[in-house]
């Protein structure tokens, strides 16, 4: 039988802030989780998604239950983070963490850019092999969007909570700030 543990992740920003948040829960077989969440400076929708992946990623690693584990299941919405544990994160490392682009020049052409968030994604992949380096195989699973998953939408209402709550800390001469909050 195999030993698995279930993490779903989120990340999330408010248009025009400079900051994200993220979250990840691991639920627990008497129905309650534990759960990680925190803001980011500087930092998109998808560095969010990613960084969450990252964060829980760590938390198996670093935690005693790993020894135990075959199998860490990674629950994503986002497209993201779920190709780059499905393969594409060895992909963009071998390439120099490049991508493909397409850009339009009279017809379409392929132009070679620089993953945005280069940093995020070198994280990801540290904690992809940490958790694999002790055997335990990392498998992401898309789940769609406020789609009444329980443990995706309990993660989604972190995030919202963790941005709520940071939108309150900013100086209050940003009055544009409470209409998103």
């Amino acid at each position: 039988m195999t030993k698995q543990i279930c993490i779903y992740t989120d990340g999330g920003t408010i248009r025009g802030m400079d900051f994200a948040a993220w979250a990840f829960v691991v639920p627990r077989a008497n129905g309650s989780y534990f759960k990680r969440s925190g803001i980011l400076k500087d930092c998109s929708n998808n560095g969010a998604e990613v960084m969450a992946c990252g964060f829980s990623l760590n938390f198996v690693a670093n935690h005693s239950i790993i020894r135990s584990l075959d199998e860490v299941l990674v629950f994503t919405d986002s497209p993201r983070p779920f190709d780059g544990l499905n393969g594409m994160l060895e992909h963009w490392e071998s390439n120099g963490w490049r991508s493909k682009n397409k850009r339009k020049k009279g017809k379409y052409a392929r132009t070679i850019r620089e993953l945005s968030e280069k940093d995020y994604w070198i994280y990801l992949l540290k904690q992809k092999r940490l958790v694999e380096s002790v055997g335990c195989a990392v498998t992401p699973v898309k789940v769609k969007s406020h789609s009444n998953n329980y443990w995706n939408d309990c993660a989604d209402r972190i995030v919202k909570r963790e941005l709520a709550r940071h939108c309150q800390r900013i100086d209050a001469g940003r009055i544009d700030v409470w209409r998103y909050c």
